[in-house]
């Protein structure tokens, strides 16, 4: 691009078609790439799971899944299909019987980072490649 004059108008016009541009070229890249870390994201969490003893039950159940949000996004989900209401009390602790406390043990919040940052770098990578 040479230096020139142009107005406002033109200006505007400009950026717009360049973001128009990345967008596009990024555009398709991205349901593709919150899948792959989607992925990564449950085989962390699944590694994690497998400190707890038992039946592996908790270990199999983890599934991932991404879902349009209904403006043209998606918005992934790690969950454990199986034993919905026990990540977070494996993860955040909870009392016992008893009496007193279970201590949390941290295995989805680091899987999260990763799935998180991976997400992140391939989205970085993408908008690198479309410019």
């Amino acid at each position: 691009m040479g230096d020139r004059e142009c107005s406002v108008d033109d200006f505007s016009r400009t950026i717009d078609e360049l973001l128009g541009e990345v967008e596009t070229g990024i555009g398709s890249r991205l349901p593709q790439a919150l899948s792959q870390s989607l992925q990564l994201g449950k085989r962390r969490v699944k590694e994690g799971a497998a400190q707890f003893k038992g039946s592996g039950d908790y270990a199999r159940g983890w599934s991932a899944r991404r879902d349009p949000d209904g403006r043209g996004s998606y918005t992934g989900h790690i969950y454990n299909k199986d034993l919905p209401g026990l990540p977070h009390l494996l993860e955040k602790g909870h009392a016992k019987v008893g009496g007193g406390r279970v201590a949390g043990r941290a295995h989805i919040a680091p899987a999260a980072e990763d799935a998180f940052e991976d997400f992140e770098r391939r989205v970085r990578k993408a908008v690198d490649e479309s410019l």
